[in-house]
């Protein structure tokens, strides 16, 4: 590797790169590493006069309308309309899969807004 003690120029940026290699690999690792219980960033809210609570009640898709459709994540007009139009045509939401049956919603949206919706009246 060295001829002469002394390392070439092609050595020496081998060395460089392989050092920011490791150092990107290293970074890499403590901003995804699992285990952590909390994440790399803090949000904080601010409590007291002025603040608000903020609190989401679960949407019946059996009886939500376009607009409360529209709230969830992926659903947006042309699918809030089928699914009242489906609805309409007597259709009846008895598990959240059931939405599986409207064109245009797949596994993908059904698990990301599964724990926002009901599909019967709760007490």
């Amino acid at each position: 590797m060295l001829a002469e003690g002394k390392a070439t120029k092609t050595e020496i940026f081998l060395l460089l790169l392989t050092a920011i290699f490791m150092l990107s690999m290293c970074c890499l690792y403590f901003m995804h590493r699992t285990g952590d219980t909390a994440p790399w960033y803090t949000v904080t809210t601010q409590k007291g006069a002025g603040a608000e609570e903020i609190t989401m009640e679960k949407i019946n898709i059996n009886t939500a309308d376009l607009e409360q459709l529209q709230t969830l994540d992926g659903i947006g007009p042309v699918l809030a309309q089928r699914i009242v139009d489906w609805r309409a045509a007597g259709g009846v939401f008895e598990t959240p899969e059931d939405l599986l049956e409207i064109y245009g919603i797949g596994e993908a949206t059904v698990k990301q807004i599964r724990e926002f919706i009901i599909t019967e009246e709760q007490p």
